[in-house]
C-alpha cells in the first residue's frame, strides 16, 4: 500500500470501518484483544538478545 503522507498511514479513521467489518462485536473483540495484551505483559522477564545482520567473514 502506498500513502500520500505520514499522516494519512497512521489515521485512525483508515482502519476502523475494517475492524467493524471483520469484528462486528466490538466489545468481544476489546476485551480479547486485552487479554491478549496480558498475556504479553505476563512475558515480560524473557530475555531478549541482539543480533548482528552482519555476515561474518
Amino acid at each position: 500500500m502506498v500513502f500520500k503522507n505520514v499522516q494519512a498511514a497512521f489515521d485512525p479513521n483508515l482502519t476502523e470501518p475494517y475492524k467493524k467489518t471483520l469484528y462486528p462485536d466490538q466489545a468481544k473483540f476489546k476485551k480479547e484483544e486485552a487479554r491478549r495484551f496480558e498475556i504479553l505483559d505476563a512475558h515480560w522477564d524473557v530475555s531478549v538478545g541482539t543480533e548482528s545482520l552482519t555476515p561474518n567473514p
